[in-house]
C-alpha cells in the first residue's frame, strides 16, 4: 500500500538508561539528604555539648550562623553577578545594548 510504514519496534530499556536516572534521581536527592542528615548531626552534638556545660550549646549555634551567612554572601555574589551579565545572560559583542 502506498504511504504505509510499518511500526518501528521499540527498543527495550538497558542498563545505560537505567543508569542514567539513578544518576538524576541522586543528584536531585542527595543534597537533600546531605542538609538532613547535617542537621540531624548538629543537634546531636548540640545535645551532647549541652549535657557537659549549657554555655556549650553557643557552638553549634555559631557554626549554624556561620553557614547561613555564607549561604547569604554567596547568594548574593550570585545575584550580582546575574545581574551584571543581564537578564538573558552574555551578549555577543556585535549585539546592541
Amino acid at each position: 500500500m502506498y504511504g504505509y510504514e510499518p511500526p518501528k519496534p521499540v527498543r527495550p530499556g538497558g542498563c545505560r538508561d537505567s543508569l542514567i536516572i539513578m544518576r538524576v534521581a541522586f543528584e536531585v536527592l542527595l543534597p537533600i539528604v546531605g542538609v538532613g542528615i547535617a542537621a540531624l548531626a548538629v543537634v546531636a552534638v548540640a545535645v551532647v555539648l549541652f549535657s557537659y556545660h549549657p554555655l556549650l550549646i553557643f557552638l553549634p549555634v555559631a557554626v549554624v550562623i556561620g553557614a547561613l551567612m555564607l549561604v547569604a554572601r554567596r547568594d548574593r555574589r550570585l545575584q550580582a553577578e546575574e545581574r551584571l551579565r543581564g537578564e538573558d545572560g552574555p551578549r555577543p559583542p556585535s549585539a546592541p545594548r
